[in-house]
């Protein structure tokens, strides 16, 4: 699937994560993970966002945008990408903040058809989407658009010196199925936006499987709450999207 159909599409099915990827390992061979501690969430905020879509020689404009709102120990997040002449896709995601993180019940991707994954956690299950079957829910799963937000928390908790070159690995379900997403802590850089510049975390999401054909770089402001100031996603045939930061409201 191109990244069109990433962007647009009612039906994602993305290959299924047969294994966990391996983490990072330290010079003596342990593991180099992302050490968890206290969460310290985004305040409630929407965010602007440019768009570039580059497709068979062709580079169409979009926007999208990125909304967190909190009450209690309750959130709400919803996506929204617009991509003139073809229409818009939004994403929405809704559950719990804990102090093992974000906890999502309910996520529901939506263009043309809503489909709706629900989490169970009495039963500990992932019921999918459009038929699609039950998965075993994990303590750290998170959804296609809750796991922004657990990595915003999960970094808003971390102190000097932070964990770069460090890996986290995450369980991610979309509406229909489930993977591993690996993520690495690359450096902290700035970034120039039309916000100014901005103090960022630079994270890779590493090969998701073997066969993996897409890129994602994200880089995390601390001024935005540790949410994204640009992301990049490539695929290896060229085409790419680009989202750059450009306005943020309370």
């Amino acid at each position: 699937m191109g990244l069109l159909g990433l962007l647009l599409g009612t039906s994602i099915t993305l290959a299924w994560a047969q294994t966990t990827p391996p983490l990072a390992t330290t010079s003596t061979g342990q593991p180099s993970t992302f050490k968890l501690g206290a969460y310290v969430w985004p305040v409630a905020q929407s965010l602007e966002y440019k768009m570039a879509l580059k497709t068979h020689g062709f580079t169409l404009p979009a926007s999208a945008t990125l909304e967190w709102q909190t009450q209690g120990a309750r959130y709400q997040a919803q996506l929204e990408m617009r991509l003139p002449l073809v229409g818009s896709r939004r994403q929405h995601s809704s559950g719990v903040l804990s102090a093992q993180g974000v906890e999502p019940l309910r996520f529901s991707d939506n263009q043309r058809k809503e489909l709706t994954a629900m989490v169970d956690r009495e039963r500990a299950r992932i019921e999918l989407a459009d038929h699609a079957g039950s998965v075993p829910l994990q303590k750290e799963h998170q959804d296609a658009l809750s796991v922004y937000f657990e990595l915003a928390g999960l970094l808003g908790g971390l102190s000097p010196p932070y964990p770069i070159g460090q890996t986290l690995t995450l369980p991610v379900f979309m509406v229909q199925t489930t993977e591993m997403w690996p993520f690495k802590l690359i450096a902290q850089e700035p970034l120039t936006t039309p916000m100014g510049v901005l103090n960022t975390f630079k994270i890779e999401r590493l090969k998701r499987f073997a066969a993996d054909t897409q890129h994602v770089e994200l880089w995390l402001a601390p001024s935005l709450g540790f949410l994204p100031a640009r992301i990049l996603i490539e695929q290896t045939d060229g085409e790419r999207i680009e989202q750059w930061v450009q306005s943020q409201k309370p």
